[in-house]
């Protein structure tokens, strides 16, 4: 059984030539862990290697990149980074690796990271890394993202066909045409 732990990572970052910095909770699962997501072509955003000090350079690009929630290392190849959309818990599962040394990471999301929800923006706003200045000029959920009131985050749409989903969510993947169905399951539109 995989132990998961929390620590905090501050990641500075430049937006626009001023400097901001982001505070983020990575989960970390133990040594020998990779993941697997429940629809790697709709989840894996990229790969790239790395030579030193890979699980803070993968922890650092996926909190940079902000359709990423989950990353893992050394999951298939040495020194390799895995960066995929979707949550740690929810869209896949942590599963043993042959390679000793590969560990699974989560960025976890607090609700004071999306205090400005809804509130006006426009296309000079100062950058946000967690949301996006929307066509309705508010603040709204990055892409394949959907906005929980009951968590006050944005959370990671479903890829998955025949998920659950609850109505009036957009808890399903619009860009591969899943929509939450009548019997509250992810289904093509």
């Amino acid at each position: 059984m995989q132990h998961l732990c929390f620590c905090a990572v501050i990641v500075p970052s430049l937006f626009n030539g001023y400097q901001s910095i982001y505070q983020a909770l990575i989960q970390s699962s133990d040594e020998g862990f990779q993941f697997l997501p429940v629809n790697d072509a709709a989840q894996l955003l990229s790969t790239f290697i790395s030579g030193s000090n890979l699980f803070g350079s993968c922890s650092l690009s996926c909190n940079q990149n902000i359709l990423c929630r989950t990353f893992d290392i050394n999951g298939e190849v040495p020194n390799q980074c895995r960066l995929f959309q979707g949550d740690i818990h929810t869209h896949g599962s942590i599963v043993p690796s042959s390679v000793s040394n590969a560990r699974v990471g989560g960025i976890q999301y607090s609700s004071d990271l999306f205090l400005n929800y809804g509130q006006s923006c426009s296309s000079n706003s100062a950058e946000n890394r967690y949301l996006i200045c929307g066509d309705s000029a508010t603040w709204e959920c990055p892409p394949n993202a959907y906005w929980n009131p009951a968590s006050g985050t944005c959370l990671a749409q479903s890829p998955l066909l025949g998920s659950l989903c609850q109505q009036g969510l957009d808890m399903c993947r619009k860009d591969l045409n899943y929509t939450c169905l009548q019997f509250n399951q992810c289904g093509r539109t």
